[in-house]
């Protein structure tokens, strides 16, 4: 969230309740059985039942390293 510190683990694709109207920087990352590193990073207001599609491009460990360094 940009108004606020704060961290949200997200897993199987699906959220728990999120404040509304709420700026966020999302970060999706993971790491393929071939050892490439895919991610999508994505800055948007939280709206009520929202579908966020994911674009994951391949990257680097210091690619995602250094957007979650940015955060």
């Amino acid at each position: 969230f940009t108004g606020f510190k704060g961290v949200m683990k997200i897993e199987n694709l699906t959220s728990s309740t999120v404040p509304l109207g709420q700026g966020v920087n999302m970060v999706a990352f993971g790491k393929k059985v071939d050892n490439n590193f895919y991610m999508d990073y994505q800055s948007f207001t939280t709206t009520a039942n929202a579908t966020i599609p994911l674009n994951m491009v391949q990257t680097t460990e210091a690619g995602v390293l250094g957007v979650l360094g940015g955060l």
